[in-house]
């Protein structure tokens, strides 16, 4: 059986957003987001990663409302890409409103932790 998904051409499922959700009160490793690699925040590389995909129509990240990710939002606003805010209790709540805050329709899910994610396949 093959997904309505896979039948559709790419300009049906527009716009396609990457959300990079992040925040820094995580409870094995605080501050993952920011950690420094080789001199600048993971955040920051998954970003200059994401860019590089020709059929994402835009970057949101995705973080809580709470002041200790002030540095997220900043690092957002440094590389021109938006950031959305949410409850830090309501993790798809705050996925949902960072998409609708775009108008997204397809949406790819990206942690902002993970700097080595995988931009060749594109979208089909």
């Amino acid at each position: 059986m093959t997904s309505s998904a896979q039948e559709q051409p790419v300009e049906s499922i527009r716009p396609v957003d990457a959300l990079v959700a992040g925040r820094m009160r995580s409870s094995r490793l605080p501050g993952k987001t920011m950690a420094k690699l080789v001199d600048k925040p993971s955040l920051w590389h998954v970003i200059q990663r994401l860019k590089r995909v020709r059929d994402l129509d835009e970057i949101v990240v995705a973080t809580t409302d709470e002041p200790s990710d002030d540095p997220i939002r900043a690092l957002a606003e440094a590389v021109d890409v938006p950031s959305y805010s949410g409850s830090a209790d309501d993790v798809l709540g705050r996925t949902l409103s960072a998409a609708r805050s775009v108008g997204a329709r397809t949406i790819v899910q990206v942690t902002g932790d993970c700097p080595l994610v995988d931009v060749s396949a594109g979208i089909p």
